[in-house]
Parts: structure tokens; sequence; C-alpha cells
């Protein structure tokens, strides 16, 4: 049995982003639960609507999980460091791949390969 109190930070925040996530992927895929039901009342728009919702819905999951979890833990004295260094590794990791991609699209550009 697993206690909250023995647990470290971050395992208790990775386990409530999992959460989270499980959470709107089942959401996400009542949705198309929802926009099949509608479809068979004969109101195909309707469906179209929520089916589309549901799949941008699925799209932003990972940037709507993230979120949710940091706002959670980010008022909680005990976690504040620990959320601020997430965020600037997070933070960093994204810069840095965005600069390894322009650089790796700057290069082709240069230096097209031939086929």
């Amino acid at each position: 049995m697993s206690d909250k109190k023995s647990q470290d930070p971050l395992g208790t925040i990775i386990q409530f982003h999992r959460r989270v996530c499980a959470l709107l992927v089942v959401a996400s895929f009542a949705a198309y639960g929802v926009a099949y039901y509608v479809w068979t009342l004969g109101q195909s728009v309707g469906a179209v609507v929520i089916a589309t919702m549901g799949y941008l819905f699925f799209r932003s999951l990972r940037k709507i999980a993230f979120n949710m979890t940091w706002q959670h833990f980010s008022d909680k004295p005990e976690y504040n460091t620990l959320v601020q260094q997430l965020d600037s590794t997070t933070l960093a990791k994204r810069e840095y791949t965005i600069r390894e991609h322009l650089a790796e699209r700057q290069n082709e550009a240069k230096n097209p390969e031939s086929e």
C-alpha cells in the first residue's frame, strides 16, 4: 500500500499527471461515442462537430495535462521549488529542441540532397 506522505514529490507529480492524462483520454474518446450517438439520431452535422471537438481535444491533450498538473501543484509550497525546476528544465529543453530543428532546416536548405 502506498502512503502519500512517504512518496517523493516528483513521484506525486508524475502520478497526478498520469491520472489527468487518463481522464482526458477517456473524455476525448467519449466525445466519439457521443458523436456516434448523435449521428444515429440523424444529426450528421452535429456528429461531425462533436467528433472534431473530440479530435482537437485529444491533439492538445499533452498541453492541457501539463497545464492542469502545474496549476494543481504550483500553489502548494512543498512542491513550489520542484515545479519551478521542472518549468525551467522543460523550457530549456523546448528552446534547445526548437533551435536544433531550425538548424537542421537551415542545413537542409543550404545543402539540398539530390535524390
